[in-house]
């Protein structure tokens, strides 16, 4: 990390100023938009066991952190509070027998110091082309309700998700390429949420920075290495969450991968 990275900070910014005007922001309150879900009916592989979730994609993480993340490696976050997303490209794959393969769904977490132990609060996004079962599997997905004992791969998830706020459905829109990346939720001329970046490098090297076994590879269930990213931006403006949820920053960190959660 360089001195000119260490000196930027987090800006927060007012309802006033983002979304422009108000005119787009969206209050989301406890439970707001949650839809009563029907069971999920679990399928059987070829050795006759049950599988209940099997689904694989790509993840981009992002915060408000300066790089690399402490919570990579369960440290305090920057100026003890940290705030970002994890959104989840899903590739292919099923919720017991729903195929969600091409649905997308992001969490915008903020937690405190010592990210398990600090409450963290989420609000969940669920891609607002998924139809009614896709989004009430996706849902009970990501809110840790498909297996009672939440000793799951999702059931682990929710140790740094924290409490869902809400879950809404919205547009959410990831695009990647061999470069770069970016992330938008709501309308794409007033979004939710704004971030992009790429690759982190150091001393000239074309190759990215990869990590691997860091303290998020058992929640994201990550499939190998992933590489670590600058996040270019970083705007977000979900009100439910604690502090204000209104963040808007620059050159801070991210990463990227695979993702395989299966159970």
């Amino acid at each position: 990390m360089n001195a000119i990275t260490r000196a930027m900070r987090r800006i927060p910014i007012t309802p006033a100023t983002f979304p422009p005007n108000g005119a787009c922001r969206l209050t989301l309150h406890a439970d707001h938009n949650r839809h009563d879900v029907d069971g999920i009916h679990a399928t059987s592989n070829a050795s006759g066991g049950v599988v209940i979730y099997d689904f694989h994609g790509h993840f981009i993480e992002a915060c408000d952190c300066f790089e690399l993340c402490p919570c990579w490696v369960d440290d305090n976050p920057d100026e003890g509070h940290c705030t970002g997303l994890v959104a989840w490209d899903i590739k292919d794959g099923t919720i017991g027998d729903v195929p969600v393969g091409g649905r997308n769904v992001a969490a915008v977490t903020s937690h405190g110091p010592a990210r398990r132990d600090s409450r963290s609060t989420t609000v969940l996004f669920v891609d607002d082309g998924a139809v009614d079962r896709e989004h009430q599997s996706l849902e009970k997905a990501f809110t840790g309700e498909l297996v009672a004992d939440r000793k799951d791969p999702l059931g682990v998830l929710m140790t740094v998700t924290g409490t869902v706020l809400a879950v809404q459905s919205a547009p959410i829109t990831i695009t990647t390429t061999a470069d770069g990346w970016s992330i938008r939720i709501g309308d794409a001329d007033c979004p939710l949420v704004a971030a992009h970046g790429s690759a982190l490098t150091f001393d000239g090297s074309t190759q990215p920075l990869e990590i691997n076994h860091t303290a998020l590879h058992r929640e994201l269930q990550i499939a190998g290495p992933s590489t670590a990213q600058q996040g270019k931006e970083l705007r977000i403006a979900v009100p439910a969450l604690r502090g204000g949820g209104y963040i808007e920053a620059t050159a801070r960190s991210g990463m990227r991968g695979d993702f395989h959660y299966r159970y």
